[in-house]
C-alpha cells in the first residue's frame, strides 16, 4: 500500500511538472472538454484523445515519459518543449493509434522515436523542420498505413527511411523543398495508394521514381518546377488512375507520354505554359480517347471557349449554371 501511494504521489508529481496553454479533450461518448493554461494532472485517465498546444516539461529530459494513459488512442501535440524525439517517450500509450507532432524542432528524425508504441497506423510530423531521416526510423511500426511529412524542410528523399514500412498506404511530403526525385525512392512502400508532392520545387524525375508502386491510384506533382517529363513517367503504375502535373513549367504533353496513359485515368495539367497549339492537340486527343480524361483549362478559360464556341454540350450547360449558381446565390436550383 505504501509503495503504492509512493508511485501515485510520483506520478501525480510528474503530471503537474508538464504544463499546456490549450487542450482539447475527448471522451468514446459525450462533449469535448476545452481546458485553458493547465497542467497534465487536469487530464483524466478516461480520456481517448487529447489536442494539446504549447506542452513544456519544467522537469530534466532524462526523467521525464510521456504521461500514462492507458485508453489514449489519438494524440495530437501543437509546439512546446516536449522531448519528443527520445527513444521511448511515448511508450506509456499502449493504445495510440494516431500521433500528430506539428511545430517543433526536430531537424533529424531519429530510428528510436516511435518505440513502445507499435499499434500506431497514422503519424503526422507537420511543419517540424525535419531535413533528414535515419534508416528504417519508421520500422517499428507494424500497422503504419499514413506518414504525413508536409510543410518540413526536406530536400532529399532516401528510399531507406521507408525500410519495413510494407503497410504504408499514404505518404503526404506537400511543401518542402525537394528538388529531384531519384529512382528507387519509394521502394519500399510497396503498397502506397496515395503520393503527394505538391508544393516543391521538382525540377526532374529520375527514369525509375515510381517503378514498382503497382497499388498507386493518386500521384500529386503539382506546384512544383518541371520543364520536362519523361514519356515513360508512369511506367509500371498499373493502379494510376488521378495524376496531376498542374502549376508546373511544362508546355505541352508528348504523344507517347498520352499513348502510355491507362484508361479511365485523370490527368490534370492546368496552369502550366501551354499554348494554343498543345491546347489543340490535347482537345483532339480527349475527343479521340473518351476514356482518358485531361483537365487542361482553368474554369474561366472553358467558359470563355464555350462562349467564343457558342458550343453546346452538357459540360458547357453545366458549367454555365454553376457560374449563374455562384453569382446568383439568392436564386434556389434544384437539380433531380
Amino acid at each position: 500500500m505504501l509503495l503504492y501511494l509512493v508511485l501515485l504521489s510520483s506520478f501525480t508529481s510528474i503530471l503537474a511538472d508538464i504544463h499546456f496553454t490549450e487542450a482539447v479533450l475527448q471522451h468514446h461518448s459525450g462533449l469535448p472538454t476545452f481546458l485553458h493554461n493547465g497542467d497534465f494532472k487536469d487530464i483524466k485517465p478516461d480520456f481517448h484523445m487529447a489536442e494539446i498546444v504549447s506542452a513544456s516539461v519544467t522537469v530534466p529530459e532524462e526523467e521525464t515519459k510521456f504521461p500514462h494513459f492507458e485508453l489514449m488512442d489519438s494524440l495530437r501535440l501543437v509546439g512546446g518543449n516536449l522531448p519528443v524525439t527520445k527513444p521511448g517517450y511515448f511508450s506509456n500509450l499502449p493504445q495510440l493509434l494516431t500521433l500528430s507532432l506539428e511545430d517543433f524542432v526536430i531537424k533529424k528524425l531519429k530510428s528510436g522515436m516511435f518505440e513502445g508504441i507499435p499499434s500506431v497506423s497514422s503519424v503526422f510530423l507537420q511543419n517540424d523542420q525535419i531535413e533528414d531521416i535515419e534508416d528504417g526510423a519508421f520500422g517499428s511500426l507494424k500497422f503504419l498505413t499514413a506518414i504525413d511529412l508536409s510543410s518540413n524542410e526536406i530536400e532529399k528523399i532516401r528510399p531507406e527511411w521507408f525500410l519495413n514500412c510494407d503497410g504504408v498506404e499514404k505518404l503526404d511530403i506537400r511543401h518542402n523543398t525537394i528538388v529531384e526525385i531519384q529512382d528507387g525512392a519509394f521502394k519500399y512502400l510497396k503498397n502506397l495508394t496515395k503520393l503527394d508532392l505538391y508544393s516543391n520545387k521538382i525540377v526532374s524525375v529520375g527514369e525509375n521514381a515510381f517503378m514498382g508502386l503497382r497499388s498507386l491510384s493518386t500521384l500529386v506533382l503539382a506546384g512544383n518546377q518541371l520543364e520536362d517529363i519523361r514519356d515513360d513517367l508512369v511506367r509500371g503504375v498499373e493502379s494510376l488512375d488521378k495524376l496531376n502535373l498542374s502549376q508546373n513549367r511544362l508546355r505541352c504533353l508528348s504523344e507517347k507520354f498520352l499513348n502510355s496513359l491507362r484508361k479511365s485515368i485523370n490527368v490534370y495539367f492546368i496552369n502550366n505554359k501551354q499554348d494554343e497549339d498543345c491546347k489543340g492537340k490535347l482537345y483532339i486527343f480527349t475527343k479521340t480517347h473518351p476514356d482518358i480524361n485531361i483537365q487542361y483549362l482553368t474554369e474561366d478559360q472553358e467558359y470563355e471557349r464555350c462562349q467564343k464556341n457558342m458550343t453546346v454540350n452538357i459540360d458547357c450547360n453545366l458549367l454555365q449554371l454553376r457560374r449563374y449558381w455562384w453569382t446568383h446565390p439568392d436564386h434556389s436550383m434544384f437539380f433531380g
